[in-house]
């Protein structure tokens, strides 16, 4: 029962090992359909209370089923990790 557990284990690993990181557990990936295009995204799912903008750096967010771009600021989801458009 015990070899049985690893080996489980190592299966559920597998995939995160052969990519070289482990899963983020504070962020969320997501398909969106718009303009004839299929749109894949992740973004954070909590804000951090001490995260600062800064004022000369553009911030992409996601909010109500919308990509949208700041500078200096952001009100939503900060996209994280992969953004990818389909035809």
């Amino acid at each position: 029962m015990k070899r049985l557990r690893y080996i489980f284990m190592a299966l559920l690993f597998v995939p995160f090992m052969a990519s070289g990181k482990l899963p983020s557990f504070n962020s969320r990936t997501i398909q969106l359909k718009k303009d004839g295009c299929l749109i894949e995204l992740s973004f954070l799912t909590e804000k951090k209370k001490d995260f600062e903008p800064k004022r000369n750096r553009f911030y992409h967010w996601y909010a109500f089923d919308q990509v949208q771009v700041n500078e200096g600021a952001y009100s939503g989801l900060l996209l994280h990790g992969i953004y990818r458009v389909y035809d």
